[in-house]
């Protein structure tokens, strides 16, 4: 991996490649083969993957199902939360499902590239990651609230409807306590 072969990524145009050689000697390159598990779900997030070259699968695992959450591909970053909280366990398991290539970048990494544009280019990566996951899960929200049907009609003056024993218990346990 050179600085030039960095480059040839979107998100480093127009960074120094002077810049990009300070990336390389701070953070080593792993590989991984086919079919392995880079992160697996709930593992401490520690580091994140800057992937140069190959491709992973994003999964989750959830009541005995197993959900395909998308594709990282050369230029994505992966794992940030363990760059961004201290204490951060991985949301999702990441299998190579190429041959895969990437960056290993620490939390003192960053610090070490503070003000530089390589560090830029990372901030922004991760805030782009960040504004994905968001939108997608604003629309699923949207689709499983579809799914539910209209909202009701909020009237004031509807009778409340009948309490169950459970639901009564718990009021008057509550109403105990106040």
């Amino acid at each position: 991996m050179t600085p030039d072969s960095l480059a040839t990524l979107p998100m480093f145009a127009g960074v120094p490649r002077a810049e990009l050689a300070q990336l390389l000697e701070l953070c080593p390159i792993v590989s991984f083969a086919p079919h392995s598990i880079v992160f697996r779900q709930g593992e401490p997030s520690t580091h994140a993957l800057l992937v140069v070259g190959g491709a992973l699968e994003a999964s989750t695992q959830a009541g005995g199902e197993r959900t395909v959450l998308g594709t990282v591909r050369a230029g994505d970053l992966t794992g940030e939360s363990g760059l961004m909280m201290l204490t951060e366990s991985r949301g999702a398991t990441l299998t190579a499902t190429h041959s895969v290539h990437a960056l290993r970048i620490q939390r003192d990494d960053l610090v070490t590239l503070s003000g530089t544009a390589v560090l830029a280019a990372i901030q922004m990566r991760m805030l782009a990651a960040t504004a994905r996951r968001l939108r997608s899960t604003q629309a699923t929200m949207q689709r499983q609230a579809r799914s539910y049907g209209p909202p009701p009609t909020e009237d004031p003056t509807a009778p409340l409807p009948p309490r169950s024993s459970r639901w009564a218990a718990f009021l008057d346990a509550l109403g105990a306590l106040v």
